[in-house]
């Protein structure tokens, strides 16, 4: 009889346990990026729930003003038709939130936090037939309130 050696697959062995093991690592880092990724969502998801409920508050607070704005005009329309706009612009100065300095055009601005502000302007008009409105609304947007400093630099290396 001749002298055999017999052969063990040594690779083979321990293949399973290596590709386990890799799997085991591909699992854990996908796990991993999806907990950071997940997390990182819901930081921008509250930020943007944030700035959407300052934007809607700065917006309600603008409508009130307009509102007011609204029943002085109408006050003073109905009273003063031939002299509207003289007793008018007294009237609006009166409110501490609205600009008059460009009358008949009028702005006030709600600020939403400390960089932005809702600013709202007003063309007012005398109207033309009954039921008109009595003015109209040119300008309705956010605005940064924050001074832009375009010097700042990067460093690179």
């Amino acid at each position: 009889m001749k002298n055999e050696k017999k052969n063990y697959p040594g690779v083979n062995i321990g293949s399973a346990s290596m590709l386990v093991i890799f799997i085991i690592l591909c699992l854990v880092t996908f796990a991993v990026l999806s907990v950071a990724s997940a997390n990182k969502d819901f930081a921008y998801s509250q930020k943007i729930a944030h700035r959407t409920e300052n934007y809607y508050e700065a917006s309600n607070k603008a409508e009130e003003i307009l509102d007011e704005i609204d029943r002085i005009l109408e006050k003073n329309y109905l009273e003063n038709t031939e002299e509207y706009f003289d007793t008018l612009r007294n009237e609006l100065e009166k409110l501490e939130d609205v600009d008059c300095s460009s009358f008949p055009e009028i702005s006030y601005e709600i600020p939403m936090n400390e960089n932005q502000a809702l600013h709202i302007s007003l063309s007012l008009k005398i109207p033309e037939k009954q039921g008109d409105s009595l003015y109209t609304i040119t300008s309705w947007q956010e605005i940064s309130t924050k001074e832009w400093d375009g010097d700042t630099t990067l460093n690179l290396m």
